[in-house]
């Protein structure tokens, strides 16, 4: 057995990978020697599984590529789990045949939000029964940052190995996630496999005429001239303090060349941080502050925090305020007249009630000792109605409701009155930290709070769900608020992205769009954020955000650079790709951020990469672009109760407790990556399940827990024609987890029940058993027919009457080859273009133009590395 360099030194060994330089290690063995001259590493060539299941990402754990420091993610270079705790976890290598394993040497990500495993095991299947019967290694020291080696000597031969945890570092804390591998070798001596290639079958090339290619570029204004101009929402994020400083004039003319950038991008949204810094003092001329005593109390208490941390300068609005420190002149509407001139319309970025004194405070995280409810109080509704209706007054289009990466981490309490403004000089509760929680608990279910508390039950269920709504309902308030004042107004919202540990954090998308009334549902699904989806992580948010929308509108907003400055990433499909990626799969909007990174001569500009992409959405506006729908081919019926009552019931095991979660997104990964069109809707929301009975298929991954209501909205669409199937559960508790005598889904006539257990398994598994289903359902003619060949390309199709947009990203860095098959009705079609961010192209199949329903059935096309292509497609003689 063999163990690292932290142990007790026996000798010292070289371990020598062909595609890594000499390191050298201290190793504890039985008996270690030096490398042989023939070793190789045969982890690539084996079939990996992992636990919890990791999807298709598992495959960055043996391409001999760390992530890049620079762009501050592991996204592309590490299979990830949730963030919701420390879990134990494995992976296990099927080798392709009996081998000698001589060494192991692996690499942990050692960042802010992965601690390393300190704890681990590596053992291997001597015997080919997958019993892991001989460990070769034992680490009780882990850490990351570095490559580890293990030498094993006498070499242990076997049918298989595996690596498991059982301890990571002791402050993971529950918004952590799980140790991230970024690679494992595993090291024989021999000759690696011969492997034949899976050819595509052959298939005629779409062709461009690269002879009469065309620029992507617009002619003349195409910014908003009226609210209700149909436009891609191309918004850019930026601040007042780059247009403004208090005590100074606004200047138009000053604020030209800023403005020019706008126009330059074809902007027609600006995301407005509105706070502006001034002197950290009371006397200022132009200061205006709160007279209520109450929203004085907590103004003061910022300053004097302020003030103690050895902070010159606060924040305050552009504008008078009788709710936060504001400017004596309504600087606010000066900019906002500015950005209508160019067609831009502003949406304020602000919190609810912005009195915490630093990031993970009120109003995100609750504290009751401090702050009245956000949830119940009077003092939080109306005085954060009030802040909201003054920057309406003030003159914005509209609002991210909440504020920034807006959530709400602490449940309901039964002292939600204990804060110091809530008791009066003699102790007595104020009106203004009234109704409580509690009151209104009982109001909405009539069972007492007390009784809510401790393990998991339908009642603890039911305190999540009113949480959810209550802060849904404040929303709602501010939404009518803001239609009052405008009727065109703007009603978004910035939510902290991902959903994951949903329970926790507060944001239910679902709750938020059909109670809350956020009509376009916006999020910021950035890759520093490191998301166990991979760079499915904005397809997946943007399904999510438009199902949760009462509209079905969705809409990403997107870092430019990996650590919020001017320099940008190194490979800038990081750049165009999520914003690409959430355009082909239905988002009506993408904004990034932030104006000030774009074009300020920083490494590696992301200016020109949003630059292109805005154009070319801009660009297919004249052609319908926001008229093109996904296909009404499969419906995914989403369960956030599923997820969030199954988590709660098995929180003592947070492995467990992801199961749910990680097995509706591997289904929604199984369609994007085969590029099957599918529109999502969130099965606890009966309301918007009317539409379901127009799709041919409608899948619902596991559905755990799924409500009466819901229940007849499936029973009449299989009574029109749609076809039904259910994966791994049958409906076996209702929308407050009480368990069902039967399971609701096992007698419904017309629903095909499909288990595809994906305990100990990997994505080619689950793909293959999910895929025939989807298939056979489909009749075998889906709207789109991808086939990668194994490649990371990422396809999707929308389409407008008889034409169709396909669109595709080689999320590769190298060339890549795929085929491509549309199912149509018959008639004669024109390939009319092929489009990429730069040209427009037009384009033959096996060198014809005018085409029939049969010749779109397979054709072959290439795309170079990380290459974003639009095919469009039309009926002949028809307009796009």
């Amino acid at each position: 057995m063999a163990a690292s360099s932290h142990g007790h030194a026996t000798s010292w060994c070289y371990r020598d990978s062909a595609r890594y330089p000499v390191y050298l290690f201290l190793c504890l063995s039985i008996g270690a020697s030096a490398a042989s001259a023939n070793e190789i590493n045969i982890a690539p060539y084996c079939k990996i599984r992992s636990t919890p299941y990791i999807g298709a990402a598992i495959a960055y754990l043996t391409d001999a590529k760390l992530a890049s420091p620079a762009d501050n993610t592991l996204m592309l270079s590490a299979p990830l789990w949730p963030r919701i705790g420390e879990m134990s976890v494995q992976y296990e290598f099927t080798f392709p045949g009996r081998i000698n394993v001589t060494g192991v040497t692996l690499f942990q990500n050692n960042s802010r939000d992965r601690k390393p495993a300190t704890h681990y095991v590596i053992e291997v299947d001597t015997k080919g029964t997958g019993q892991y019967d001989k460990r070769v290694a034992a680490e009780s020291r882990g850490r990351g940052g570095e490559r580890v080696a293990y030498s094993v000597f006498p070499p242990v031969a076997g049918y298989g190995l595996r690596f498991r945890t059982t301890s990571s570092q002791a402050d993971i804390g529950a918004k952590n996630g799980p140790p991230a591998i970024e690679e494992f070798e595993i090291f024989t001596d021999g000759e690696p496999p011969r492997l034949s290639p899976r050819p595509l079958r052959d298939a005629p090339l779409l062709e461009a005429d690269v002879a009469r290619a065309t620029d992507i570029k617009i002619e003349g204004p195409s910014a908003a001239v009226t609210p209700g101009d149909a436009q891609f929402r191309r918004g850019v994020f930026g601040s007042m303090w780059l247009y403004w400083s208090p005590g100074q004039n606004y200047s138009e003319q000053g604020n030209e060349p800023k403005i020019a950038l706008l126009r330059r991008l074809r902007a027609n949204r600006y995301w407005l941080y509105p706070g502006v810094y001034v002197p950290n003092r009371i006397d200022l001329p132009y200061l205006t502050l709160p007279h209520d005593p109450d929203y004085l109390y907590f103004v003061n208490r910022q300053l004097a925090w302020y003030l103690a941390s050895g902070s010159k300068e606060m924040r305050i609005v552009p504008f008078p305020s009788q709710i936060v420190p504001g400017y004596r002149e309504n600087v606010l509407r000066r900019f906002v007249a500015q950005m209508h001139k160019i067609g831009v319309r502003v949406i304020a970025n602000e919190f609810l009630l912005p009195y915490g004194l630093q990031a993970w405070d009120f109003p995100r995280v609750a504290d009751p000792k401090v702050y009245p409810s956000v949830l119940s109080s009077s003092f939080v509704r109306e005085g954060s109605t009030t802040l909201y209706r003054e920057f309406m007054e003030a003159g914005v289009d509209g609002l991210a409701l909440g504020g920034d990466e807006f959530f709400l981490y602490g449940t309901a309490k039964t002292d939600d009155d204990a804060s110091t403004v809530c008791k009066d000089a003699k102790g007595s509760p104020r009106d203004l930290c009234k109704p409580t929680s509690t009151e209104l608990f009982k109001r909405r279910f009539g069972v007492p709070a007390g009784t809510a508390s401790g393990s998991f039950s339908p009642l603890a269920a039911k305190w999540k769900v009113f949480e959810y709504e209550q802060l849904a309902t404040l929303f709602a308030n501010y939404a009518r608020m803001m239609k009052s004042v405008n009727p065109d107004a703007v009603v978004t919202s910035l939510f902290r992205p991902g959903e994951e540990n949903r329970p926790a954090y507060g944001i239910a998308y679902d709750v938020m769009g059909s109670v809350g009334e956020v009509a376009e549902m916006s999020s910021d699904p950035y890759w520093s954020h490191n998301s166990y989806l991979g760079h499915y992580y904005f397809a997946n948010e943007t399904k999510k955000l438009i199902g949760a929308s009462r509209t079905r509108t969705g809409a990403l907003t997107l870092q430019t650079t990996p650590r919020f400055d001017r320099d940008g990433y190194e490979n800038p499909i990081m750049v165009y790709g999520p914003a690409f990626s959430s355009l082909m799969h239905g988002a009506r909007g993408i904004n990034f951020y932030k104006q000030d990174y774009l074009f300020a001569d920083g490494k590696n500009d992301a200016g020109p990469w949003v630059e292109k992409f805005f154009n070319l959405t801009a660009y297919l506006e004249p052609r319908g672009l926001l008229d093109y729908q996904v296909p009404k081919s499969v419906a995914l019926l989403y369960s956030r109760a599923s997820e969030d009552w199954w988590q709660l019931a098995h929180a003592a095991n947070p492995t467990e407790s992801a199961e749910v979660m990680l097995y509706q997104n591997a289904v929604m990964e199984v369609l994007f990556r085969n590029g099957i069109p599918f529109d999502l809707y969130f099965l606890d929301q009966p309301s918007s399940l009317d539409a379901v009975s127009k799709y041919a298929l409608t899948i619902l991954p596991y559905p755990y827990s799924i409500g009466n209501g819901a229940v007849s909205k499936i029973r009449d669409a299989i009574s029109h024609g749609t076809k039904v199937v259910s994966l791994q559960r049958q409906g076996d508790v209702d929308e407050f987890g009480e368990p069902y005598r039967i399971p609701v889904l096992r007698s419904l006539p017309g629903v095909q029940h499909v288990a595809i257990d994906f305990a100990r398994s990997n994505y080619a598994d689950f793909s293959a058993q999910l895929m025939p289903v989807v298939l056979k359902n489909l009749d075998g003619r889906p709207p789109l027919n991808l086939d990668a060949n194994g490649k990371d390309v990422e396809c999707a199709i929308l389409e407008k009457a008889r034409s169709r947009l396909v669109f595709c990203l080689n999320w590769e860095k190298q060339a890549v080859d795929i085929n491509l098959g549309l199912s149509l009705a018959e008639g004669t079609y024109t390939t009319a273009s092929v489009m990429t961010l730069e040209q427009e192209t037009p384009a033959r199949i096996d060198g014809k133009s005018t085409l029939s329903a049969s010749d779109l059935k397979s054709f072959r096309m290439v795309l170079a590395p990380g290459e974003a292509k639009v095919v469009a497609i039309t009926t002949a003689g028809s307009a796009h």
